[in-house]
């Protein structure tokens, strides 16, 4: 019926069967690094958003040292209340 025995067709098997082999072991490798690129990557750019944030309101390192005061609290509402709702 199916004859796995001739060359060409064992030489298919085994090509296919390495292939497999070489996709999955890629895949489990490049898996880890490429998911720590991508959240590195949405971590600089929620920095560079809230440091935008914290710019354009006028927030500085005073208002984080007393951050009770009624001004601060203002500017941070302000500033990071978007940030808040996503």
């Amino acid at each position: 019926m199916f004859k796995v025995s001739t060359p060409p067709r064992l030489f298919a098997i085994v090509s296919l069967l390495m292939v497999i082999v070489m996709v999955i072991a890629t895949g489990l490798i490049q898996a880890p690094f490429f998911r720590q690129s991508i959240i590195d990557r949405e971590a600089a750019i929620v920095r560079d958003m809230v440091n935008a944030l914290a710019m354009e309101h006028a927030v500085d390192a005073a208002d984080f040292r007393d951050y009770t005061n009624v001004d601060a609290a203002r500017r941070f509402d302000r500033s990071f209340g978007t940030l808040k709702k996503l």
